[in-house]
């Protein structure tokens, strides 16, 4: 008998209680939020390459940019529901039955990815976060910070070419990341 964690239950229209679904994709989420912070980059790049104006600290323990990065996404799952990864590799996110996110919610989850997600971006710290996050994706089928605010995901189908452009973007991203820093 499997046990149901109250986060995994919904309500329909019809007042009839039943098990949230979702296909658990971390490989999925993984790249969503690469081809973010990529595009991220290739934004700050672009500020750099107009204004003169450098905002990767590559000296810092925490990369500076994906602290920038907390209240961009928030403001992104406010006003549109969802980050460019995200809907190009067609993940859907709510918050409960909201297609956006309440903004104390939205900041509070791109704050929780940052830091237990993502470790901070620290190199040791990160890796260990990832797999601890993996893990509790795999066994209760949401993360620590999806569960805080009954964030529900649903992962739509992918074209090989939506995964060529991800990979694409990921790789110039990086490469305008490290020309950035020097």
């Amino acid at each position: 008998m499997k046990a149901i964690d109250p986060t995994e239950i919904i309500i329909d229209g019809q007042g009839t209680v039943r098990e949230k679904t979702t296909n658990v994709s971390p490989w999925v989420r993984l790249w969503a939020r690469v081809f973010d912070y990529s595009l991220f980059s290739c934004v700050l790049w672009l500020v750099h390459a107009l204004t003169g104006i450098s905002l990767v600290v590559k000296d810092m323990l925490v990369p500076f940019e994906y602290l920038l990065w907390i209240p961009v996404e928030a403001l992104l799952l406010i006003t549109l529901g969802v980050t460019p990864g995200k809907w190009l590799l067609r993940t859907e996110i709510r918050q409960g039955r909201r297609q956006r996110f309440e903004p104390k919610a939205a900041l509070r989850r791109s704050f929780q990815v940052w830091l237990r997600g993502i470790g901070l971006g620290i190199p040791v710290v990160n890796f260990i976060c990832m797999l601890m996050s993996y893990q509790q994706l795999m066994v209760r089928k949401l993360s620590t910070w999806d569960m805080q605010d009954h964030v529900h995901i649903v992962h739509r189908p992918v074209s090989a070419l939506r995964m060529r452009i991800v990979g694409g973007l990921a790789a110039v991203g990086l490469v305008l990341y490290h020309w950035l820093g020097k």
